[in-house]
């Protein structure tokens, strides 16, 4: 309730309430309205008082009918700061471990969960924002890798996985297809929705039972399904379409158990929202 002067009556009461309302909506306007200064990463407590003291130095410019302060610096593009919260990271065990162990670890490893690594066979690292894959040692036992939607721009040091059977690689920022030769047991390979114009089959592993590259430029060349198919004798899903073989038309997933091809293709896509 509002102080008001004794014996001021309704009237007064009423004044003074619809005076707070007045400068409340004013308050809650100013703060709609008002912006943090930005302020780069690691400059502190001395950087951030500095900011607050000074709005339009840091990235901001002066309000309508308002010059800026005399001698700030120029604004800071807004792109820089998007930048930093979009910047790819490398992959390493320290980010295997978060995302599939659920452990909190610093840059390095502890040994205990080194050694914890060396018997997982799948690894979740989808949308982790994985911009490079380094030669990681202690990993040749994995079977399966998700890391589509990704930044990655390059197929690289996938050596280290030697028996590697499932590489979803979906959305992300592959612009050729190489470097997987060294997967002798690669099933299946997905590479849709990346930037690859031109298919070279020759470094395809002829291992391969299923190959996605929907989305892709290089689809559209005369010829491709048709290449494609003579260099991969085993292919059996092409860009989910179904080829007839009289070959073994089923595959064997993480756990050993084979499912068919069809099957795989359909639980790896999103699930159909309900209509109930």
């Amino acid at each position: 309730m509002p102080l008001v002067p004794a014996g001021a009556g309704c009237t007064g009461v009423a004044v003074a309430m619809a005076r707070e309302r007045a400068m409340a909506a004013a308050a809650h306007s100013l703060a709609a309205t008002a912006t943090v200064p930005l302020v780069p990463a690691g400059a502190g407590c001395v950087g951030a008082a500095a900011a607050g003291s000074a709005p339009h130095a840091q990235g901001h410019t002066a309000p309508p009918g308002e010059r800026a302060p005399q001698g700030a610096p120029p604004p800071l593009p807004a792109r820089k700061y998007t930048q930093l919260f979009k910047e790819g990271v490398n992959l390493t065990k320290s980010l295997i471990a978060q995302s599939n162990l659920f452990a909190s670890v610093e840059k390095e490893v502890p040994e205990s969960i080194s050694q914890t690594l060396t018997s997982l066979l799948v690894l979740r690292l989808d949308r982790k924002r994985i911009s490079f894959i380094p030669n990681l040692q202690g990993l040749e036992q994995i079977r399966s890798i998700h890391l589509q939607s990704n930044q990655i721009g390059k197929n690289e040091n996938l050596s280290c996985f030697p028996n590697l059977k499932f590489l979803p690689l979906a959305g992300n920022r592959i612009s050729r297809v190489e470097n997987l030769r060294t997967l002798p047991k690669l099933q299946l390979l997905d590479l849709s929705h990346n930037h690859i114009e031109s298919l070279n089959t020759d470094v395809l592993p002829q291992s391969l039972l299923v190959l996605e590259l929907t989305g892709n430029k290089c689809t559209k060349q005369n010829s491709y399904r048709e290449s494609v198919l003579a260099a991969l004798p085993h292919l059996i899903e092409p860009d989910a379409q179904h080829v007839p073989r009289t070959s073994i038309q089923c595959i064997v997933d993480d756990s050993g158990l084979k499912v068919t091809v069809k099957h795989l293709l359909v639980t790896r896509k999103e699930p159909a929202e309900s209509t109930a």
